[in-house]
């Protein structure tokens, strides 16, 4: 991402509030311009809690606008969401959850050859993502039976998120879009992955120029 050009922007505009009705962010903030859609081999079903759906730096749905055939469904209990169990019922996929529990298959621990064939061929890969904080995650599931009842795989993060704007609760933490992008490393990495990363960065980086130029105009206002 260009944060050349949106840096540009910064401005009188910084005031103006529109809303971009794809993204969700101010007409300042929004980064579809930027979005390359690409596709991948299985499927992400993005399952955002809603308190993350009305937060301006979430990643959910900048993952959802990235790639193309990815599901984004709002909700704290989907045990009887329609989409999800329509997809749980479907004997040509196998559904997951990515979830870091004490019975979750750590993708990172297995040999790069068996990664992809721990799941079965004859069917589409559906992998599941939980999008919230630590503890909505934990409720979300356990209000899900549905859910619960799935397999579950995490992965070792293989670096510190650069969420600078948001405090991950423990070290091994990362954002949405960070997941789905080091779980696409681990199971499709001839994939465009990183330009999930590059969507993420430029917003962050973004962020924190609308932050520090609303702090120096704050700061010269009050200069009697």
């Amino acid at each position: 991402m260009n944060t050349r050009t949106y840096s540009s922007r910064l401005t009188s505009e910084v005031l103006n509030r529109a809303i971009c009705l794809q993204c969700l962010k101010s007409q300042v903030t929004c980064y579809c311009g930027e979005i390359k859609k690409f596709k991948t081999k299985f499927k992400i079903i993005l399952l955002q809690h809603p308190m993350e759906r009305r937060k301006a730096i979430g990643t959910a749905r900048m993952t959802h606008l990235a790639i193309e055939n990815s599901t984004l469904i709002v909700g704290k209990d989907f045990n009887d969401n329609p989409q999800v169990n329509a997809l749980l019922r479907n004997p040509e996929l196998y559904c997951v959850v990515l979830f870091p529990g004490p019975q979750s298959l750590n993708l990172s621990l297995l040999p790069q050859h068996e990664r992809t064939t721990w799941f079965p061929t004859e069917k589409q890969l559906v992998i599941l993502v939980i999008d919230g904080t630590w503890a909505s995650a934990k409720r979300m599931l356990r209000q899900s039976p549905n859910l619960l009842e799935l397999p579950q795989i995490c992965f070792t993060p293989q670096r510190p998120s650069e969420y600078k704007i948001r405090q991950q609760p423990k070290e091994h933490c990362v954002s949405s879009i960070e997941a789905v992008h080091q779980l696409l490393e681990i199971l499709e990495p001839a994939t465009r992955a990183d330009h999930l990363l590059e969507l993420f960065r430029g917003m962050v980086e973004l962020q924190i120029r609308c932050f520090e130029h609303h702090h120096a105009n704050a700061a010269s206002a009050r200069v009697p």
